[in-house]
């Protein structure tokens, strides 16, 4: 039973192969992508993984600031929602 929920529970990494917010922001796996592990980010990556890291750096600042969870997982939702828009 702890073996499947561990494997559950795994998260694999995007087909790009970097190891940072590509477990997120990666739309297109699962979607037959053909890239190689190793193969270098496109622009359009790069600038998500750069949303991503400032709303995340934003918040913790604001969190931190304020010394409240809400804060940072309010702050961090309207960054990343502003980002998407």
């Amino acid at each position: 039973m702890k073996d499947r929920v561990r494997d559950s529970l795994r998260v694999r990494p995007a087909a790009c192969g970097c190891r940072g917010v590509c477990f997120f922001l990666n739309p297109s796996e699962g979607r037959g992508n053909t890239r190689q592990k190793g193969a270098r980010m496109g622009a359009r990556h790069k600038l998500n993984q750069a949303y991503f890291n400032g709303a995340v750096f934003f918040a913790a600042i604001m969190g931190m600031l304020t010394e409240s969870w809400a804060v940072f997982f309010v702050i961090l939702g309207l960054s990343i929602a502003i980002a998407l828009h």
